[in-house]
């Protein structure tokens, strides 16, 4: 990596206490590029210059180098099988043991869709069971701003593309062509900053232990070598329950000896029970 691109980064670490260094070089260079030449800065030494005179612009370097591109029921079939396989016997299993709450980890959720997705899929699924579980889901980003909008819960139509209108009607608001979702389905998604690369803890401190019964981790090992994708499975395999789901994107993977320590359990999703 290029010695002043590292400075950029270790300057970002130290002020704001995320590391980026993890991701591909590629793809780092490619979006500090987009706030060079959004700065007028014209090259990595003058930005790094630009920064430190001006650490408000690290806000929107934050922005570029975090992917905040997510909708609602993102792989329908995912949930799909999770509404149709796991949910139901999870809800099941937690009902004959009488432990009254399921736990979910929504880890890089953006705006909040993936978060809001498994709440309203959990509300309507138990709305049939005579006994439910109460449901808590903690939603962590690094990025402060997009939390912000995650919080708000306000969506346009394009964010609703994948939601069934049976559940548009049923979860949401519509307001000015906005879509506001309902306060009960809000009120159950906790969302926090945290850093899946933090060396403090293996789980939001918000969820005090981890113990996740599902942790959807989707779309995120991509943007990791290798080395950083084994630190994060780390931190995924000691915060799920015993034999709880992980859920990852349709091309990764449990990288390395983890590939040991999770069973896929379909052919169709890239749906994994730890063992």
């Amino acid at each position: 990596m290029d010695i002043i691109l590292k400075k950029i980064l270790d300057f970002l670490e130290k002020q704001r206490q995320i590391d980026f260094s993890g991701l591909h070089s590629t793809m780092i260079q490619r979006r500090i590029d987009t706030r060079v030449i959004a700065t007028g800065t014209c090259d990595y030494s003058r930005y790094f210059n630009f920064i430190e005179t001006f650490p408000e612009e690290l806000d929107c370097l934050i922005d570029v180098l975090t992917i905040n591109v997510s909708r609602f029921f993102r792989n329908g079939l995912v949930f799909e099988y999770l509404a149709k396989q796991v949910l139901p016997g999870l809800i099941q299993g937690k009902n004959r043991a009488k432990d009254p709450v399921i736990r979910i980890w929504s880890a890089g959720c953006a705006k909040g869709e993936e978060a809001y997705s498994m709440s309203i899929l959990t509300d309507d699924i138990m709305e049939k069971e005579p006994i439910c579980p109460r449901i808590d889901i903690f939603a962590t980003d690094i990025d402060q701003t997009i939390l912000k909008k995650a919080a708000r819960a306000e969506y346009n139509a394009k964010s609703l593309q994948s939601v069934k209108y049976r559940l548009v009607k049923k979860y949401f608001i519509e307001k000015n062509k906005r879509f506001c979702l309902m306060p009960e389905i809000k009120k159950t998604v906790l969302f926090s900053v945290y850093d899946l690369l933090s060396k403090k803890g293996h789980a939001p401190p918000e969820s005090i232990y981890g113990s996740f019964d599902i942790i959807m981790c989707r779309n995120v090992l991509i943007y990791f070598d290798l080395q950083h994708q084994e630190m994060i499975f780390k931190k995924l395999y000691k915060s799920l329950a015993d034999q709880g789901i992980l859920v990852l994107g349709d091309v990764e993977t449990p990288p390395g000896s983890y590939s040991r320590c999770f069973k896929q359990i379909n052919t169709c999703c890239p749906i994994y029970r730890k063992t």
